[in-house]
């Protein structure tokens, strides 16, 4: 439910900070639980920093020598909850399953896979014309997925309880190890509980060191029709996703974008 700043509820049951798609879907997961009453602020757009802009491809058995069995089974059970989402939320939220091809050598757990298949090089440039290196490949049909980032988060907002943009956290006061109120740009909240979704914790609020670090992604020009894998590296670096001639959503992901009618 959108709401205007003004009419925003100051004393929410959770209070989720962050609107990409670990936030909303944080909200949504409260509203599925019966917390109470539940809301997200963004100071952006929806899904204004990696959520949007990643590839949406949704790859389990990617990290199978990276970070190991129980990852990938987490992974798993995640990407199971994205296609009973888009079950759900029908045309709203496309998921496309895609085979998943890996270029150049691979790690021993991964060419163990059950369901792997060995390409040659002639096979791998059957498959994906085009490609810039001569390698063989490992071939896993089905069993990964891709989907428009840019739909997914219109498809949690939705579900998630009143979501606000144009709101930005400042801050918290913290009385006896409980969150007593919560600053923003448009005044204090007095949540119950409160979510941070924002990648890193505010500076000062968390005591253990964060580390940042950023992933790297060669993408192909779009094409009038999409790649039928999702082609990777070894050890599961995106190589090249070439995304289908769907668009996303234009308009941009806002609920709360007037200042002026802010209320205090």
């Amino acid at each position: 439910m959108a709401r205007r700043a003004a009419a925003l509820d100051r004393r929410p049951d959770v209070l989720v900070v962050g609107g990409g798609v670990q936030g909303l879907a944080a909200a949504m997961a409260c509203r599925e639980r019966g917390l109470g009453r539940v809301l997200l602020v963004e100071r952006d757009h929806l899904a204004a920093g990696p959520s949007g802009s990643a590839a949406g491809a949704l790859c389990p058995d990617s990290h199978l020598d990276v970070e190991g069995a129980a990852f990938v089974e987490f992974a798993r059970a995640s990407l199971a909850r994205y296609e009973a989402l888009a079950v759900e939320a029908g045309p709203e939220l496309r998921l496309r399953w895609l085979d998943w091809l890996v270029v150049g050598p691979a790690g021993p757990r991964l060419a163990e896979l059950s369901g792997i298949q060995r390409l040659g090089a002639d096979d791998v440039r059957r498959l994906v014309p085009g490609l810039a290196i001569e390698t063989p490949g490992l071939l896993l049909p089905r069993g990964q997925a891709h989907l428009n980032p840019q739909r997914l988060a219109a498809v949690l907002a939705a579900r998630g309880g009143t979501v606000a943009t144009g709101v930005e956290y400042l801050g918290m006061r913290v009385a006896g190890g409980r969150a007593e109120a919560v600053q923003t740009s448009h005044g204090d909240l007095q949540p119950g509980a409160v979510i941070l979704a924002t990648g890193l914790a505010p500076p000062g609020l968390l005591p253990v060191e964060q580390l940042r670090f950023k992933g790297h992604l060669a993408a192909t020009p779009p094409r009038a029709s999409p790649l039928p894998v999702v082609l990777t590296a070894a050890g599961g670096t995106a190589l090249a996703f070439a995304l289908s001639a769907e668009r996303a959503p234009t308009q941009r992901l806002r609920v709360v974008v007037q200042p002026g009618d802010v209320g205090q």
